[in-house]
């Protein structure tokens, strides 16, 4: 499964990443659901209010900064599947993962982000 996905801070940074991830789920006969997975993917932050200092000590606002990472993701994945009880061909799930980004100013930074999705099953 493929992830593209979005963060926002206000007034802080906002992220988009796209994590191809490797899963295994379990779907019970009642279409609970649990897995766990681990994605791999890069991620580009924007960070809205970055100045800089010139050569001659004047201040100027850039337009937008933020960096490339690279993003490794383990989680978990909780939800319920409505194709085995409703025969509705959807999915969905709190999914739970710590993301590992790197390089981030020499040293891997650590978040927890909850997720809430849905999937459609195409068949």
């Amino acid at each position: 499964m493929r992830k593209l996905a979005f963060y926002y801070h206000h007034n802080y940074q906002t992220a988009i990443f796209l994590l191809p991830k490797f899963e295994i789920d379990h779907i019970g006969e009642t279409g609970f659901l649990y897995g766990v997975e681990v994605g791999f993917g890069p991620q580009r932050t924007f960070i809205p209010h970055v100045y800089e200092v010139d050569a001659s000590g004047n201040i100027e606002k850039q337009k937008m900064g933020g960096v490339f990472h690279w993003v490794i993701a383990p989680g978990l994945r909780f939800g319920k599947d409505l194709s085995v009880t409703k025969n509705i061909p959807i999915q969905w799930f709190i999914n739970p993962q710590l993301q590992f980004r790197n390089p981030a100013v020499g040293r891997n930074e650590k978040y927890l982000i909850i997720g809430i999705g849905i999937n459609y099953k195409l068949k």
